[in-house]
């Protein structure tokens, strides 16, 4: 959709969207979105998912693998130009567990605790050798604490943020929202504030 020199990506795909809250989202479309505009502890390369690789953070697991460990990876940085800290992605993933949205059961089982500035751990009752493998899913994406917050946002079922997630990011991916129609559109523009690789494209419309 875009030859060399093209600034705007247009993608036309099956347009199936609810909530663009990334804690709730579902949906193909969702998931496509909240991937580029909101980044996780881990990522994978391209189609390649043999391979968890850093993003966020680098990871360490335990040898019995039930206990991951998680530590920041230089800085990152929201749309608003504000670090993500340890504490955003402890929330992301507490937000994640205590609203009880369709993806919640990712982290089933697992206890999240802040360790230091610089680290948290991901605690499983059992063997999870595969917990490494859930944290680039969509579902996974770190929120702005402080803002989402600010907007309703809890850890528990009485959590209040998602209609303003439907119309405003608060990710620290490489787009962010510019226009959002839940029945028929969305378009992204950069965030500004990235610390990865410029991506290619000004802004991307996804319909």
């Amino acid at each position: 959709n875009g030859g060399q020199g093209t600034k705007t990506l247009t993608e036309d795909m099956t347009y199936s969207l609810s909530s663009m809250d990334p804690q709730r989202a579902f949906e193909a479309t969702g998931y496509e979105v909240n991937h580029s505009v909101y980044e996780t502890a881990l990522t994978f390369k391209g189609d390649d998912l043999t391979k968890v690789l850093p993003s966020v953070c680098k990871y360490k697991m335990s040898s019995a693998n039930t206990a991951l460990t998680l530590t920041l990876n230089g800085t990152h940085r929201f749309s608003d130009g504000k670090p993500v800290t340890v504490d955003d992605i402890v929330f992301s993933y507490q937000r994640l567990q205590g609203i009880k949205g369709n993806p919640s059961y990712l982290l089933d089982g697992v206890t999240v605790k802040k360790v230091d500035d610089k680290s948290l751990t991901l605690t499983a009752k059992q063997s999870m050798p595969e917990l490494p493998t859930i944290l680039p899913s969509p579902p996974l994406g770190i929120v702005e604490k402080s803002v989402v917050e600010k907007h309703g946002g809890t850890t528990d079922t009485k959590d209040g943020a998602e209609k303003y997630l439907t119309d405003h990011s608060a990710g620290s991916g490489p787009y962010m929202y510019d226009t959002v129609s839940t029945d028929s559109s969305i378009t992204l523009k950069r965030n500004p504030y990235y610390t990865g690789s410029k991506p290619s494209f000004d802004r991307v419309v996804v319909h």
